[in-house]
């Protein structure tokens, strides 16, 4: 009887060995998978600015930061770029303002004239909130 008792727990802690090993990679899996959901959200708010602004007014395909600029003339990024005397200026919730929103180290989009690509018709600026 004693025989018979003794091989029922061992094949039930063989039973558990293997079951234990198989499970091993799934509980793995899951271990990694919670680990990267975790560490996503630490990367999450990087990768949020990191993506480009959303553009408010349509057209606008250029952009950069002013960096000087005069009573005509802005130069974005080092180059410059004349500005129209209908140029329209916008801020970035899509309201008109004015050109004296433009100021050194702001970031702009603008648009250029189609008949003259260093000259500005249209900009719109990320106002600082």
């Amino acid at each position: 009887m004693k025989t018979v008792f003794i091989q029922r727990q061992m094949d039930k802690a063989i039973g558990m060995r293997s079951v234990e090993a198989t499970m091993r990679p799934v509980i793995c899996c899951i271990a990694v998978a919670v680990a990267c959901v975790g560490g996503w959200h630490s990367v999450t708010p990087s990768i949020a600015m990191a993506q480009p602004r959303p553009m408010v007014v349509a057209g606008l395909t250029e952009r950069g930061i002013v960096t000087d600029l005069s009573e005509r003339t802005i130069v974005i990024d080092g180059r410059a770029y004349e500005v129209d005397r209908t140029v329209e200026v916008f801020d970035d919730e899509g309201n008109q303002t004015d050109l004296s929103a433009v100021t050194r180290n702001v970031e702009v989009r603008f648009r250029v004239k189609q008949d003259d690509v260093h000259k500005i018709d249209k900009i719109m600026v990320y106002l600082a909130r």
